[in-house]
């Protein structure tokens, strides 16, 4: 089997970095804008892709946080007057990562989770 990893390297780098599938058409050192940032193509991957089947775009949970909040002025201004308070919160969690050991149950792992992050199970 061929590596996920044909060509660059991994992200180094805290900010504006990317992994990409090559079925992206983007190359090594290619420059691309998401949001209001721009960022450097460091890595390319070999068919990796979403449940959909499209090519993904790897970058640092950081910079995948600013890019879901950031609003353009315009819908930050419809956000606030949806809901009051609002405005400006990152008190989301995207997704959760855990590889099992032998003895943790995943129930248990699970019902910690929830009970840290405050979700009902």
């Amino acid at each position: 089997m061929r590596s996920a990893w044909p060509k660059g390297r991994p992200i180094l780098r805290t900010r504006y970095e990317a992994v990409v599938d090559r079925g992206t058409g983007l190359a090594l050192g290619e420059q691309i804008k998401l949001g209001r940032d721009t960022f450097t193509v460091v890595g390319l991957t070999r068919n990796l892709v979403a449940s959909g089947g499209d090519p993904v775009i790897f970058i640092t949970l950081r910079d995948a946080q600013k890019l879901q909040f950031d609003l353009t002025p315009a819908a930050a201004r419809r956000e606030a007057a949806r809901t009051p308070g609002a405005a400006g919160s990152t008190n989301t969690v995207n997704a959760i990562l855990v590889r099992l050991g032998e003895l943790l149950l995943s129930n248990r792992l699970a019902g910690g989770l929830c009970a840290s992050i405050k979700l009902p199970r």
